[in-house]
């Protein structure tokens, strides 16, 4: 009789780990697979905008326009002075014609540039 061999788990990716996963596969144009780094790593707990906002623009590379807007609004709610989340918000409800929507990230994510360069 065999004996049944349970299915190796994999080990969640440490937070270092994973943002250089998900920017060798961003980098290379493989925006499926660093979705998928980003979404192990919020699977596995892990809540910083920066991973959130790479999550949509992820998903907008992926014309995964809802997924883009969620992970936006993550982002945001985390820290709203997130200027890629904003554009990327920006840039969803764009592709869904949500025009109120996408006039309101899109200040925001022009004002936080503007707020920023005036800090230089």
């Amino acid at each position: 009789m065999a004996k049944s061999r349970k299915p190796k788990r994999k080990k969640p990716l440490n937070p270092a780990q994973g943002k250089a996963l998900f920017l060798t596969h961003y980098r290379a144009g493989e925006f499926d697979q660093a979705l998928q780094v980003a979404r192990k790593l919020i699977a596995g707990g892990m809540r910083h905008s920066n991973l959130y906002s790479d999550a949509a623009v992820a998903s907008v590379y992926l014309f995964k326009w809802k997924d883009a807007i969620q992970y936006a609004k993550q982002a945001t709610a985390l820290d709203p002075r997130n200027l890629s989340a904003w554009d990327s918000l920006a840039h969803a409800y764009g592709a869904v014609y949500d025009w109120e929507n996408t006039a309101k990230a899109g200040l925001q994510a022009l004002n936080i540039r503007k707020d920023s360069m005036a800090e230089i």
